[in-house]
């Protein structure tokens, strides 16, 4: 998965430096024009992809809000958010006997993270983070034929996010980033099935989990 992902970070980074016009090996001057740069900032806003992300349903992305408190320390706050609404999809195991069905899903996924640059020198910035994330994920089938049958899922989890990263500044204001994240969470699942193809049921299970997060790469404007 990793080495899928470089290429298309290479690519990103290489056409943000030949936009603006910066030589691919600065010189010593021009490098320490970046030394200590995070002191002199306070918000951003920062908007993140993964190689998963799809238009349709908006589904591998996360936006944030950033506020540097110091050269090496910063808080972000980042959510993403999901949702299909109507679309014609069949639940898996009823029959194509039962006609069509039309599905709405919505998620949501909030989180909270303390960020640590260790080294506030050079034009490129290693750092890490440790906070808290909470989700809710909701989704209804629906049959067009039977308005009384329906399946019902919702999740709902809360846990502890662990990331490290590299964000390197393009431009004073501009910067790309890469980060991979660890998630260590609760999950509790709800799931109705009020339909009788093939047959009713309900069921509430929760579990703990370890998650490795597609990475994610960033592009942060400094307000």
């Amino acid at each position: 998965m990793g080495l899928r992902k470089v290429p298309l970070f290479l690519v990103l980074l290489l056409a943000a430096l030949a936009a603006s016009n910066l030589p691919l090996a600065p010189t010593s001057c021009a490098e320490t024009e970046y030394d200590n740069i995070l002191a002199t900032k306070n918000w951003a806003l920062q908007f993140a992809i993964t190689q998963d992300f799809t238009l349709s349903n908006f589904d591998g992305y996360m936006i944030a809000a950033k506020k540097q408190t110091s050269a090496n320390r910063a808080w972000r706050f980042g959510a993403e958010v999901t949702g299909e609404l109507g679309k014609d999809q069949r639940p898996e195991g009823v029959p194509t006997s039962t006609g069509g069905w039309r599905v709405t899903q919505f998620g949501i996924d909030l989180n909270l993270i303390r960020l640590t640059y260790p080294s506030s020198t050079s034009r490129a910035k290693f750092y890490y983070g440790f906070g808290p994330s909470m989700s809710f994920d909701y989704g209804q089938w629906k049959a067009r034929t039977d308005p009384y049958a329906y399946i019902r899922e919702t999740e709902t989890g809360i846990g502890v996010m662990g990331l490290a990263g590299v964000e390197f500044f393009v431009t004073h204001s501009i910067s790309l980033s890469a980060e991979y994240c660890l998630l260590f969470k609760y999950t509790y699942h709800d799931y109705k099935n009020i339909n009788p193809y093939p047959v009713k049921s309900t069921s509430e299970d929760s579990r703990l989990s370890l998650e490795s997060r597609p990475v994610l790469f960033g592009l942060t404007a400094y307000l």
